[in-house]
């Protein structure tokens, strides 16, 4: 069902129960298909549903018990929730950690990117639902060996995603699909210049609310089926 068109943008309602796939758009002009899929579930790290991170980092809204404070994406999400957040502030429910070797939802040592993954055409994707406005302190993204825990302070190289940068505020209208390229992992915890290279070492993923602010900040930011994706 087309809910709005115009010159460079088409809203479409998707069905209930639509799959993985390209999505093809058919015109008078002729006919074109995605170079991305809809819905991609491959190398999915994380979805809060069967896969699951660290029980005592952020919490799962779980949907069938009416949890969270916006509708779904797919299935059960996580979100990052609290009043007053300042500048460097490490709290573990802004933190979203996959540990490969943890005891509880760890999945052994299995690399996240599949072989012969390059740093240049691969990156970091999610759903994103920001109901109210963000402002200062970016999403931390990084990855880790097998044994590193969340491997923050080997250091690894790491992203620090600021998407209100731009405006000075981000808020979203419902869930939005991100993705971060690898090539963007470019400073290590302390600023210090770093890239990517051995994709194949890592095991463990962190996202988290972390970084300098002038000052305090409510958030709600809401994130789902975090994966790693060719681009």
């Amino acid at each position: 069902e087309i809910v709005s068109i115009d010159k460079t943008e088409l809203q479409v309602r998707v069905p209930a129960g639509a799959d993985m796939g390209e999505i093809t758009v058919s015109t008078n002009f002729g006919t074109a298909i995605s170079s991305f899929l809809f819905r991609d579930n491959r190398n999915v790290v994380v979805n809060f549903d069967d896969l699951r991170h660290r029980s005592w980092n952020s919490p799962i809204a779980h949907v069938d018990a009416g949890e969270g404070k916006v509708p779904p994406c797919s299935g059960n999400y996580t979100y990052f929730e609290m009043d007053g957040v300042g500048a460097w502030q490490w709290v573990n429910e802004l933190n979203m950690m996959y540990v490969a070797e943890d005891g509880e939802t760890g999945r052994g040592n299995i690399p996240i990117f599949p072989g012969g993954a390059s740093v240049s055409e691969w990156g970091v994707r999610f759903e994103i639902n920001v109901p109210v406005e963000w402002r200062e302190i970016p999403l931390e993204i990084f990855f880790a060996p097998f044994g590193a825990d969340h491997g923050r302070d080997i250091p690894v190289p790491l992203v620090r995603w600021r998407p209100w940068e731009e405006k000075g505020v981000y808020q979203t209208d419902g869930w939005v699909t991100v993705t971060v390229p690898l090539t963007a992992f470019n400073e290590d915890k302390d600023g210090n210049p770093a890239a990517l290279s051995d994709l194949s070492q890592f095991t463990n993923l962190t996202i988290m609310y972390f970084g300098a602010a002038d000052n305090s900040n409510d958030i709600y930011i809401a994130i789902d089926n975090v994966r790693v994706v060719r681009i």
